[in-house]
């Protein structure tokens, strides 16, 4: 990260354990992403050595930054997700029944705030795309409004086809606010962990 270097080309990233995203499945499915015009962070599997110890293979999982939505050939804008906190202060893991519920309360948050606190174009970005969501969630703007309709129907169709359940439960979607449509398009991550099998 100093100095604007990069390793891939990828600024940011979480080194991880393949497991936590179920080996290949993510693999293949960011390329059908990719391959279809959604929003894909890259991931790649690399040998890992520590003080010359070889530790294995591990994931490398691209972070949202300006570098990963160039590579997607968009524009810098706010990725907006819903903040977490509220799902595990009550109960430590909600049942999925109750995940309704939660889900209007939830605070729209963004990454990189610090960034964009100090950038006013895109600080007033994410307030109108964070009340897009918010007026989307209230029932008073309809889809095609707020969201680039076919970017979220192939998002949606492509996880359903590799069965990536994982990445549409509220608190794993991610959404980037393109300034040219001023639609929300769909970042996919987290559809899989160690537990899924089909």
């Amino acid at each position: 990260k100093k100095n604007g270097a990069t390793l891939f080309g990828i600024k940011v990233f979480s080194l991880m354990d393949p497991i936590r995203r179920n080996f290949l499945r993510t693999w293949f499915f960011r390329q059908a992403l990719k391959k279809e015009g959604v929003i894909s962070k890259r991931y790649k599997f690399v040998d890992v050595s520590i003080n010359g110890v070889p530790k294995g293979v591990y994931a490398i999982d691209e972070y949202y930054d300006k570098v990963m939505l160039e590579n997607n050939h968009r524009r810098e804008g706010p990725i907006l997700r819903f903040d977490q906190e509220a799902l595990f202060i009550e109960k430590p893991v909600p049942p999925p029944s109750e995940w309704d519920d939660i889900y209007d309360k939830l605070d729209v948050k963004t990454f990189g705030i610090q960034k964009l606190s100090s950038n006013k174009e895109l600080f007033a970005q994410f307030k109108h795309s964070a009340n897009l969501l918010k007026a989307f969630r209230l029932g008073k703007l309809k889809t095609n409004k707020v969201f680039d309709i076919e970017k979220l129907a192939r998002w949606m169709a492509i996880g359903d086809l590799f069965g990536g359940w994982h990445g549409f439960a509220v608190n794993n979607m991610r959404f980037y606010y393109n300034p040219i449509t001023s639609r929300l398009e769909p970042v996919a991550d987290d559809h899989f962990n160690e537990f899924t099998k089909e």
